[in-house]
């Protein structure tokens, strides 16, 4: 994974430690992380989380969206509706972010994660870890 300042804080957030394979810590990290931001309050993220939590939301959009010849039903169906759906997922940078765009970021960010624990309760633990590291991995 490219995006040393997600994992960073992740660990940072996280009682794990980073081992010299990486992997399976990788991975108990990142839900860590995944895990604090779904139980977040908006207005009590700190700035320093907010480019990690854009980016992780951009990658989540697009490695549930448009990966593998386009969208998964399962996404669609449970994904937010109309024209507002993914309206942070062209910014490039967490300071064209409003303190107002925080809060439904985070909605947002929240349904993603909420869909990748979905896949969870389908696949065997194995292969859902397996399915988070693509995630993380191939951005």
């Amino acid at each position: 994974m490219d995006d040393k300042e997600f994992l960073n804080l992740a660990y940072s957030l996280s009682e794990v430690k980073p081992s010299i394979s990486g992997r399976a810590t990788h991975i108990e990290a990142i839900e860590a992380l995944r895990s604090h931001w779904r139980n977040s309050n908006p207005r009590l993220i700190p700035l320093k989380e907010l480019g990690p939590l854009l980016r992780d939301y951009q990658r989540l959009i697009t490695h549930n969206y448009f990966a593998n010849d386009g969208p998964r039903s399962e996404f669609i169906s449970t994904s937010l509706p109309g024209k507002d759906a993914y309206q942070f997922y062209h910014i490039n940078d967490f300071r064209q972010l409003r303190m107002d765009d925080i809060p439904k970021l985070l909605a947002e960010y929240k349904s993603f994660v909420y869909l990748t624990d979905g896949f969870s309760n389908v696949f065997s633990p194995r292969k859902a870890s397996l399915f988070l590291l693509y995630t993380c991995l191939l951005w």
